[in-house]
């Protein structure tokens, strides 16, 4: 099961570990503004699960077109196990309206009954992860037309930093899940311009701290790159 709550979480979107840098990373300033989430092909984050010994990368790998023309990004999802288990997974995303969007490429058609609110319910299933230009105390909610039991809302708060294995980030994005179900919690990080940096996951089963340990956005690379496959991880070069 808790296994399960992962794989949940990191295809929905992304351990806390003592960093060997205290310096800060500098966000690349974009004509005056510095964006939390941007989507390029060749994009890769990889993060790392100290209590399992696990990683997940996501992989920008391509563009393609939903049924109703809206362009999407193609990324790759992959959870490795060191036990060999691998899960993968083919998932799209793009940007709108100042949100990273979640979507399928075409129509939902399983869509459970009792999920639907109106008429007019979300066609795609696009579910709202994040914020583009985060402030300090927004609030939102991830899946509009799902029933009143099943919705989740974000509530975001700017944290002066955070550390991962990448190093430290300033001026972070934490994203508090506000459920209707009180037994878990999950907290989830953007830095500006690279954009997920990590989550915090806690329930019944324990807490699970998965933060970046590389990250490539923008053809600029932070952290150190782990080439994975399986059983054998290899530790290929690391960009400050």
């Amino acid at each position: 099961m808790k296994l399960v709550i992962k794989i949940t979480l990191f295809t929905s979107l992304f351990a806390l570990l003592n960093s060997c840098e205290s310096t800060f990373i500098e966000p690349i300033d974009l004509n005056g503004l510095v964006p939390y989430m941007s989507l390029n092909i060749g994009d890769i984050r990889q993060y790392y699960d100290e209590a399992e010994g696990a990683y997940i990368q996501y992989e920008v790998v391509d563009t393609t077109r939903r049924v109703d023309g809206q362009k999407v990004f193609k990324m790759k999802n992959t959870l490795f196990m060191p036990d060999g288990f691998n899960f993968r997974a083919i998932l799209y995303y793009f940007i709108k309206d100042n949100f990273f969007i979640a979507t399928r490429l075409d129509t939902v058609t399983d869509y459970p009954q009792d999920q639907i609110t109106n008429t007019n319910r979300n066609k795609f299933n696009e579910q709202k992860l994040a914020k583009i230009f985060p402030r300090n105390g927004d609030y939102f909610l991830r899946n509009e037309t799902y029933a009143d039991s099943q919705k989740f809302f974000f509530k975001i708060s700017i944290i002066d930093s955070l550390i991962t294995n990448c190093g430290k980030f300033k001026n972070v994005a934490q994203y508090e899940v506000i459920d209707s179900e009180p037994d878990w919690n999950l907290l989830i990080y953007y830095a500006p311009y690279y954009g997920n940096i990590g989550s915090v996951l806690e329930n019944k089963y324990g807490k699970s701290k998965i933060f970046a340990a590389y990250i490539k956005a923008n053809n600029k690379e932070i952290g150190s790159y782990t080439k994975l496959h399986f059983g054998e991880w290899i530790n290929i070069r690391s960009k400050k």
